[in-house]
This record gives structure tokens, sequence and C-alpha cells, in this order.
């Protein structure tokens, strides 16, 4: 029988192993969502291509790409940094299915939030006046 104790087992080890995989096809496999009940679990795999520089093409990148211009940002916004309140944030990514906050952001050690079209632009924009002086 599945626990949760036994689907972290699970997580850790299908990661290990899907390492040479990731190595062999110059890819990013991320172990998702778990969901178990009794003696079955369904795992969500998610594989994205690496590009020659090392960017992983996550779906959330992949929408940046496709619908920035619908949310008021550039291209070149991609990967546009700011810093708020000391934390430097990274834009990411669209997740385009989240109306308050679509917008995907990441700090140095790796931790994304969602953050608001109005907010990201703002601090886009105040680090573009910043920088002028």
């Amino acid at each position: 029988m599945f626990d949760k104790n036994k689907c972290s087992q699970l997580r850790q080890k299908m990661t290990a192993a899907l390492k040479t995989v990731e190595a062999d096809l110059g890819i990013q496999i991320k172990v998702g969502n778990m969901s178990f009940s009794g003696p079955n679990v369904n795992v969500k795999v998610e594989a994205s291509e690496v590009s020659a520089d090392g960017t992983v093409e996550t779906p959330e990148r992949t929408r940046f790409k496709e619908y920035c211009e619908l949310y008021g940002f550039t291209i070149d916004q991609l990967d546009a940094t700011f810093t708020d309140k000391g934390q430097t944030w990274k834009v990411v990514g669209i997740k385009s299915r989240a109306q308050k906050f679509p917008i995907v952001i990441e700090s140095p050690d790796g931790r994304r939030m969602k953050a608001a079209v109005k907010y990201v632009k703002a601090m886009l924009a105040w680090k573009d006046h910043t920088a002028k002086k």
C-alpha cells in the first residue's frame, strides 16, 4: 500500500534514476505531483529541453515567449531581473491559467513564486528608471 512516506521514497529514487537519462538526452526531467490510493500511485513526469547555454525550456518559459505581448511585456523581458526589498528576482515565465498572478519569478536560490502583471511591470520599470540615473 502506498502512503506519503513511500511516495517520498519513490520520488527520491525516480529522481536519482532519471539523472542518467537527463545526461544521455540533454534534457531536464522533473518528477511532479503524486496521488496515491491503496496499491496504486499516479506520478506526473515533465521533461524539458535544455538549450546550448544551459537554459531549461520549461512550459512557463515557452508560454512567456508565445503570450508576453498579451500581458504587455516584450520578449526581451524574459530573464530580466529586478530587486525588491533586497531580494533579486528573475522573470522566468507565464502561467496562463493563473488569472491573478500569472507571471513566474525566480530567486537566485531557485525558489519560484507567482506574481501579478502590474507588480512585475512596475518593478521592471523602476529598475529601468534607477538604472538611468
